[in-house]
């Protein structure tokens, strides 16, 4: 089961280009990780971004380090206070380009997050009965789910682990996680969990509703390969749309 796949945002971009600014245009991971709470990933996806660059540094002495840079040449001067408010679009660099192209925090989609993926592996995959597999209280249950999950960290009581796993299990993007995983099943490869699965989970719901009338319930290997790799959900509907059966618009 893999982390959720993390989005970069116009805020993170503006205030790592602006710690890059104000140390000379570069920063070690270790050191935006330590002093300014970048974790790498948040760099990475900086870097692939093209909002920055990453170099590897190998000293004579010492174990070697990865560098965050500004992009020489691409990145204006004028410091944090320029990127806070950014100048005027006819004269914004290419990097302040993509920063003003990525999406705000308002905007990023949601995904499920792990204890929810988690509740709907141990739920909804062990057959997913009301009562569970051995008895109320045995595994399957939403009770036994919830508890697995969210139990570790506190005490909970029965009552409580059951009206809560029952009101998670009946969530729409739950719901649409353990359709889509049902549809999915056999086409080969895992299932990947999209990115607005919990933001776009009726138009999840819509996307799988037209998939089973369509082709009654039995995705062909193309359709359930377009599916899996998609990211949104619009995503997948373009992936789908470049399909050979449904270019004549059936």
């Amino acid at each position: 089961m893999r982390l959720c796949r993390y989005i970069l945002t116009r805020e993170d971009a503006k205030r790592l280009l602006a710690v890059l600014t104000r140390h000379g245009g570069e920063r070690t991971l270790r050191d935006l990780q330590r002093r300014h709470r970048f974790w790498p990933h948040v760099v990475e996806a900086a870097a692939a971004a093209g909002v920055i660059r990453i170099e590897m540094r190998r000293p004579i002495t010492g174990r070697p380090s990865r560098v965050a840079m500004q992009i020489s040449g691409l990145v204006n001067n004028c410091g944090s206070a320029k990127l806070s408010g950014f100048g005027s679009e006819s004269m914004e660099s290419p990097v302040e380009a993509v920063v003003r192209s990525l999406p705000t925090r308002d905007q990023r989609p949601l995904g499920l997050t792990i204890q929810e993926e988690l509740f709907v592996m141990y739920y909804w995959f062990r057959r997913g009965m009301p009562g569970g597999v051995f008895g109320p209280r045995g595994e399957g249950s939403a009770a036994h789910a919830y508890g697995r999950i969210y139990g570790r960290s506190r005490r909970l009581k029965w009552s409580s682990a059951k009206s809560a796993g029952s009101r998670l299990a009946r969530r729409p993007w739950i719901r649409a996680a353990w359709f889509l995983d049902r549809r999915l099943q056999g086409t080969g490869g895992r299932l990947h969990w999209p990115d607005d699965m919990r933001s776009a989970c009726h138009t999840w719901i819509q996307l799988i509703v037209e998939m089973d009338a369509a082709l009654d319930k039995s995705w062909p290997y193309d359709v359930a390969h377009a599916i899996r790799h998609a990211h949104t959900v619009w995503e997948a509907k373009d992936r789908l749309a470049k399909l050979d059966r449904f270019a004549g618009g059936e």
